[in-house]
């Protein structure tokens, strides 16, 4: 460590610094955050001026990936209860009917009613499934799972440069 730096872990420390509040918007972020930051050196000449840097940056960062996060969350909700619609329609369209002259010697017979159509048939049946399968419901959620992990290292990046880097 160089002698006119300071850890994130000692600034951290001492009385009256604290992670942003802002980081509670996302579940487990601040001990992700003080995990990757925690053997880095701040990257500002003040631990004063590095609190408003990471403060500022954190309430701009923040709520955009505790959205995007929330938006990833409802997805997941909604494959794991999946429903597939299936509507089939049947069409007889318009029936016709022809009647054939009988033989003169079968008066007694009962006679055939005259010819004509009748309006179209149609049927229409909706059925609804549970949706996926279980195999398939599980890779849903696993890739949103892992989108979710993404998002949070991704998050995670977008402090690196209130840090020094090491040449």
């Amino acid at each position: 460590m160089a002698k006119y730096t300071e850890l994130f872990s000692a600034w951290l420390a001492t009385e009256g610094n604290a992670l942003p509040s802002v980081f509670d918007q996302i579940e487990g972020f601040d001990d992700l955050f003080f995990a990757e930051y925690c053997d880095k050196e701040i990257g500002f000449e003040t631990p004063d001026l590095f609190n408003i840097k990471l403060q500022a940056r954190a309430n701009i960062v923040i709520p955009e990936y505790a959205q995007r996060i929330e938006n990833l969350e409802i997805a997941k909700t909604a494959a794991k209860n999946a429903k597939k619609t299936r509507e089939t329609t049947f069409d007889a369209g318009e029936r016709r009917s022809d009647n054939y002259a009988l033989p003169t010697n079968a008066a007694a017979l009962p006679q055939p009613s005259e010819s004509g159509t009748s309006e179209a048939y149609t049927d229409t049946t909706t059925e609804n499934t549970s949706g996926y399968t279980p195999d398939e419901a599980m890779e849903n959620v696993r890739f949103y799972e892992r989108s979710v992990v993404l998002l949070k290292q991704e998050c995670l990046r977008e402090f690196k440069n209130l840090f020094m880097e090491v040449y």
